[in-house]
């Protein structure tokens, strides 16, 4: 590395006349001459890169490697700003020669050994560094040199173009925000001079006026030029000026990528902080198309004054943006893209502001970008890394694409409000959430009418009791207990009819379900009523995993405030409506009906002769598995024993666990009337209910909780056909009822 004495800036050395071969002089054919302005002292001690090496002459950010780079450090006395340099590049020894105003100056080569830094005739080019590294490659020709990470002072081409990958020793490619730099002045040419005003100016003035073609005059040969020869030895004047980087003052054009349009004369990189004030200001910037080699514009904060405007209008217009937005002008997005990165940021805004397409990308999943006011996207928000903060305003998606928002999920989604504009039908996702976790939403319009958007949040904690008992909802024969304890969604629509599916993702939840199927979305109008139970459930649709639950429900005609709810003891595996018998002739017919089916693989039955102690397998039925309808299963015993037989009807699920749901006696053909059972709630600690239809003269009564555990059994003598008042004594709470005579079993649910 090479340590500075001073530390100099780019444009602090201009070259102001080129002889690139000054034979008629003396010096060996091929030997060159070159003047430049220097914009600040040199010290004793200062040291600088010189080369003529193409940059990206094969490869690209690499340098040519098969002529000179040169150290060169000023020894004594300090020179000027201001005082014209005249040095000599020769082909051979001294190398390096310091004319005007001196030669008191060491030099070393840095390159490969018996390589010179001398320009050839027909065009070449010459660097001027300060600082870094210079690393020569892996040999001379291999041309893989590279510098870094120094400051690039100037470049001068003689040339009439910087041209990449050429592969000659006349060629080079320009440096990344040199533009404002360099010496082209538009003709190729051997011989040249600065040949415009030279009245006291600012640095920036003397870099533009350097900067103009038409300031600069074609001498014909060596001896011509040194008729002239009008710079060396001369010392020009520069006014005292104070200009700050990422400053735009568009004197030359709209265009951002013009560095003649910025006060520094540099196009802003990712570390600068933009300005677009309100006065001296000529045009008002526009990021267009971005030249080649870069991908767009950048900065880190960014302010737009009151009466400035920063337009984008290509479809490769791109801003990359590594701070804050302070917006008090007018921003003017017709296309392209802006991208939020790095760390924390915000948007402060005097009115909203309206992006064509916005993505968030910050460096970290839990990094926030957060708005003070509305913003409007009127094309696509890709959310890929970040939170996206709202506060009380709003993020609103302008278009009906179902692909309008895209990569959002557990890594990027917006912490607060969302509107977005939808289509009469289709497939919608709501990426809202918390500052701490995802709570993603999807609506899925079926049909609408007069809908334009749907605004859409989540809000934690819940803003009423989350134990929802005494509500009685009850989904699939299982009463819903409590909701998930992080919060609700809120989508409120702008209007019309519709018909909808929703799904929700819960994943701040400390209380979830024991299985998926215990769960079920809710919604209530708003916070001032009760939670109900709309539209279509099937426990199918419900899943969960690892620290989120997914609730789904379907065919919704009416928008709220939405949440998942769960079961304390979860769905029964089967909702066992009935279970019958009867005997024709030989054979015994069992018949039962159920409500629902979760998990369910098969029924196995069970037959007892003469006593209900030994039960002994005759058969099997496979059920639908999971099913939220009214379905019929029949089994016939042929050749039935003729005796008293018990059947005993046993559910198995997927997961290998029995569900023994009941037993039935078969006492002859039978042919009184269907049993029947009637519940008289109770204000007490009692339970009534009334029994009627006794087929046999035994009756057996069974109280079971939701989990099947079996709380109280009873068997009845009945000696007349009348109906018989029963009580059993029951906590609060719900469960089970099973009444059974010889022929049958009735199967009721109690809530008390």
């Amino acid at each position: 590395d090479i340590y500075l004495s001073t530390a100099f800036q780019p444009g602090d050395f201009a070259v102001i006349s080129v002889c690139s071969n000054t034979n008629c002089q003396g010096d060996a054919n091929g030997d060159d001459q070159i003047s430049f302005m220097i914009f600040k002292d040199i010290q004793p001690g200062d040291v600088f890169i010189i080369t003529d090496n193409g940059y990206e002459r094969t490869t690209a950010g690499k340098w040519g490697n098969s002529e000179g780079t040169y150290q060169v450090t000023r020894t004594t006395s300090t020179i000027p700003a201001g005082t014209v340099i005249t040095i000599k590049l020769h082909n051979s020894t001294p190398y390096f020669e310091g004319i005007s105003p001196d030669n008191n100056w060491t030099f070393a080569n840095i390159g490969w050994t018996g390589t010179t830094c001398v320009l050839n005739s027909g065009g070449d080019q010459l660097y001027f560094m300060q600082g870094g590294s210079w690393n020569k490659g892996t040999s001379s020709g291999s041309h893989d040199a590279t510098y870094t990470p120094g400051v690039y002072l100037y470049a001068f081409n003689t040339n009439n173009s910087w041209t990449s990958f050429i592969n000659s020793t006349q060629q080079s490619g320009l440096v990344d925000f040199m533009e404002c730099f360099n010496m082209m002045p538009g003709v190729a040419t051997d011989y040249i001079e600065y040949t415009g005003p030279t009245t006291p100016a600012t640095k920036r003035d003397w870099i533009l006026r350097l900067n103009t073609s038409s300031n600069w005059s074609t001498r014909t040969d060596c001896a011509t030029y040194f008729t002239y020869n009008i710079h060396q030895g001369q010392t020009y004047s520069i006014l005292p000026s104070s200009y700050s980087d990422g400053i735009w003052v568009g004197n030359k054009s709209v265009n951002w990528f013009d560095c003649a349009n910025w006060q520094n004369l540099e196009i802003p990189d990712k570390y600068i902080n933009v300005q677009i004030p309100s006065t001296g200001v000529t045009n008002e910037p526009t990021i267009g198309a971005p030249p080649s080699g870069i991908s767009g514009a950048e900065c880190n904060n960014i302010e737009i004054q009151t009466g400035r405007t920063l337009t984008m209008n290509n479809a490769a217009s791109r801003l990359d943006i590594y701070g804050n937005v302070i917006q008090n002008g007018t921003f003017t997005a017709t296309n392209g893209v802006v991208n939020i990165l790095d760390d924390n940021s915000s948007l402060t805004s005097s009115s909203d502001v309206t992006f064509y397409n916005l993505t968030l990308n910050k460096t970290l999943n839990t990094n926030t970008f957060t708005i003070n006011s509305n913003i409007n996207i009127n094309n696509t928000l890709t959310l890929t890394s970040g939170i996206l903060t709202t506060g009380t305003n709003r993020v609103v998606e302008n278009n009906a694409s179902l692909s309008s928002i895209a990569g959002y999920g557990t890594n990027s989604y917006i912490n607060g409000n969302l509107r977005r504009y939808v289509s009469s039908t289709g497939l919608y996702y709501l990426p809202v959430g918390t500052a701490n976790y995802y709570e993603q939403a999807s609506i899925n319009l079926n049909s609408s009418s007069g809908l334009s958007y749907l605004d859409a949040k989540f809000t934690t904690p819940h803003v009423s009791s989350i134990d929802i008992t005494p509500l009685n909802i009850s989904i699939n024969g299982s009463i819903l207990n409590e909701l998930l304890d992080y919060g609700f969604w809120t989508i409120t629509p702008s209007g019309g009819t519709y018909n909808y599916d929703v799904s929700l993702t819960s994943r701040g939840h400390t209380n979830a379900g024991a299985t998926a199927a215990a769960h079920a979305v809710i919604k209530r109008q708003n916070s001032t009523v009760d939670w109900v139970s709309e539209g279509t459930h099937n426990n199918a649709d419900q899943s969960m995993g690892s620290g989120w639950v997914t609730a789904q429900r379907k065919n919704l005609t009416a928008f709220s405030d939405f949440a998942i709810a769960k079961s304390v003891v979860g769905p029964l595996p089967v909702e066992l409506i009935d279970f019958k018998a009867e005997k024709k002739d030989n054979n015994t017919y069992l018949t039962w009906h159920t409500a629902s089916e979760i998990n369910c693989n098969y029924y196995l039955i069970e037959r007892s002769t003469s006593d209900m102690d030994h039960f002994t397998a005759i058969g099997t039925v496979f059920s639908k598995g999971f099913s939220s309808e009214l379905t019929t299963y029949k089994f016939v015993d042929y050749d039935t024993p003729n005796e008293i037989n018990y059947y005993k009807l046993i559910e198995f699920d997927f997961d290998g666990y029995r569900d023994e749901l009941g037993v039935v006696a078969v006492n002859s053909s039978n042919k009184d009337g269907m049993l029947s059972v009637s519940i008289i709630q109770s204000n007490d600690s009692k339970i009534y209910f009334d029994v009627y239809n006794i087929s046999g003269n035994r009756l057996w009564v069974e109280l079971t909780d939701l989990n099947g555990n079996i709380l109280t059994e009873q068997q009845f003598e009945i000696s007349e056909p009348i109906v018989y008042r029963l009580s059993i004594n029951v906590n609060k709470g719900f469960y089970l009822l099973k009444v059974s005579d010889s022929k049958n079993l009735v199967v009721k649910k109690l809530i008390r």
